[in-house]
């Protein structure tokens, strides 16, 4: 017997075990494909950016054809638009010479006005919004007017890393959670070297945004019948100094799949993005992980052990009743 409970305890562990080890590969799989969307979205910012320098001037019409040849429904899934900012110091003066220039408004044509209206010591307008269509309210805002975007785009500025938003509403005024990751220009030359020539050259900003939810969804789409539950926390700009699940839910699964109460298993990962550190929370039922021939070997193991314990007992007892009789 006590063999058979030896036998049956190995076999459960080893099971456990190899479900845990499957669960961590999912977990690692869905991490590094959220890692590999966020770091596409930042060469394709880099990308514009060598526009931008190699250029003394983008049209509209130049900057739409460039991201028409990337293809960004098909390569990039997520995207809800991709934007130019530029720095205008005089608002006047800027508002006149975008209402002169048919290679900046859309369409060629129309009035033009920064928005909030207002006094401020500088603005970082939106000049372009692709696609257009559904964005046309962030043509002319000023990024600057909100202290929450002020706050990503002067450190994107004074770090001259890609850089990325906590949740807020989109372009076009969507919802939450919605993403922003933005990268500084400095007129035609690279970031410079020290902050204070940094904020000197400043002329402007590329950003994505994208959908935290289409982000996660497609990196759990590779585990369609694994049931795991994932929720994504901001955690704010690193060093991150909170505790250990403490955040902002940028995402979480259990609104379309429903957390078992069976949910043994458990990960967590961290992950940098655009100077930010995310948490991503995995559960799943341990089940899910486990075969169902798998799931029935320690109850084999088992019952195949007293078996033999029965018949051996039979058999010693037999035995002893034939030499009783012999004798």
């Amino acid at each position: 017997l006590l063999l058979s409970g030896l036998a049956w305890y190995a076999a459960d562990s080893r099971i456990q075990g190899d479900a845990r080890a499957r669960f961590e590969a999912a977990a690692g799989e869905a991490a590094g494909a959220i890692e590999a969307r966020i770091n596409s979205f930042e060469d394709l910012l880099r990308g514009l950016q060598g526009l931008f320098v190699a250029s003394e001037s983008v049209s509209r019409t130049e900057f739409r054809s460039y991201l028409d040849n990337m293809r960004l429904a098909h390569r990039y899934p997520g995207i809800q638009a991709v934007t130019y900012a530029e720095r205008a110091t005089d608002r006047q003066a800027f508002e006149k010479r975008v209402r002169a220039n048919p290679e900046i408004r859309p369409g060629g044509g129309g009035d033009f006005s920064i928005t909030p209206p207002g006094e401020r010591a500088e603005r970082l307008v939106l000049l372009y919004v692709e696609p257009l269509a559904g964005n046309e309210s962030a043509y002319g805002a000023d990024l600057l007017a909100d202290a929450t975007r002020r706050d990503v785009v002067e450190r994107a500025r004074d770090t001259g890393l890609a850089t990325v938003s906590g949740e807020h509403a989109g372009p076009a005024g969507r919802p939450p959670p919605v993403v922003s990751l933005r990268l500084a220009l400095y007129g035609q030359e690279a970031a410079p070297a020290t902050l204070q020539q940094r904020r000197a050259a400043f002329s402007g900003m590329l950003g994505v945004a994208f959908s935290a939810d289409d982000l996660a969804r497609e990196a759990l789409a590779r585990q369609p019948s694994r049931g795991i539950r994932m929720r994504i926390i901001d955690q704010g700009y690193l060093p991150a100094k909170v505790a250990q699940t403490e955040g902002t839910l940028l995402f979480d699964s259990a609104t379309a799949v429903q957390p078992s109460l069976q949910a043994a298993l458990e990960t967590l990962r961290t992950t940098s993005v655009g100077q930010r550190q995310w948490l991503l929370v995995f559960n799943a039922p341990q089940s899910n992980f486990v075969s169902p021939v798998s799931g029935a070997l320690p109850q084999i193991v088992l019952f195949s052990g007293l078996a033999i314990t029965a018949l051996l007992f039979a058999l010693v007892r037999s035995l002893a009743g034939s030499e009783q009789r012999a004798s």
